[in-house]
């Protein structure tokens, strides 16, 4: 039963933990399974770098997710501007632990990191009243897909879906040519980068 399995694991984690001691993925030194991680084989974080992160939540601007330091709907940013989406919502601040993390997963071939990410992201969108109709992962190029292996992005939308009734979109997007890596460039430079790259599939 499920009873059962529940605390055959938790006499197997302390056998585990000793013979195969698990590592922080930001810093690196042996750490003990993390409470906030409930699988054996998920990966881990130390209390340390664990702190380190920074995630969202209430007050943050209901456009683009910004932390906000009072209650209110938008950001200074977002203030009276239109934009062609509802909502963006993010789990984490974009600062140097996050960076890290993410850059690994993007560009180092660490896709274990997708086990990490998932519960961190449907957290983030449980907490909202939105209704999502799919999942659509962006697509890379497939110059890009070859020399990395793997699309994090397509990744994390299957692991997203898992035991969901929501879909995946596949194919609602289409990468029409390369694109430069985004990295380094500033807000206006990423959207001129992007413009025209993508496009949605007529035919779905």
């Amino acid at each position: 039963t499920r009873k059962n399995t529940v605390q055959f694991k938790g006499l197997l984690r302390p056998v585990l933990d000793f013979f195969l001691p698990t590592r922080c993925l930001t810093c690196g030194i042996f750490t003990q399974t993390s409470p906030h991680l409930e699988k054996l084989s998920q990966p881990s974080l130390c209390s340390d770098c664990w702190h380190k992160l920074s995630f969202i939540t209430e007050p943050y601007c209901t456009t683009c997710a910004a932390p906000l330091s009072f209650d209110g709907e938008a950001c200074r940013s977002c203030h009276g501007k239109e934009f062609e989406f509802d909502s963006a919502r993010a789990a984490l601040v974009y600062n140097d632990a996050a960076k890290k993390l993410i850059t690994r997963f993007k560009h180092s071939g660490q896709t274990g990191y997708v086990h990490l990410f998932a519960p961190w992201i449907k957290t983030a969108f449980t907490n909202t009243a939105m209704h999502y109709d799919g999942l659509i992962p962006v697509p890379l190029h497939f110059l890009r897909l070859f020399k990395r292996g793997y699309n994090q992005a397509a990744l994390l939308a299957y692991e997203l879906s898992l035991n969901k009734e929501i879909p995946i979109l596949r194919g609602a997007l289409k990468r029409t040519r390369h694109t430069p890596s985004q990295g380094h460039k500033s807000v206006a430079d990423r959207f001129k980068n992007l413009e025209n790259a993508l496009v949605a599939n007529s035919t779905l």
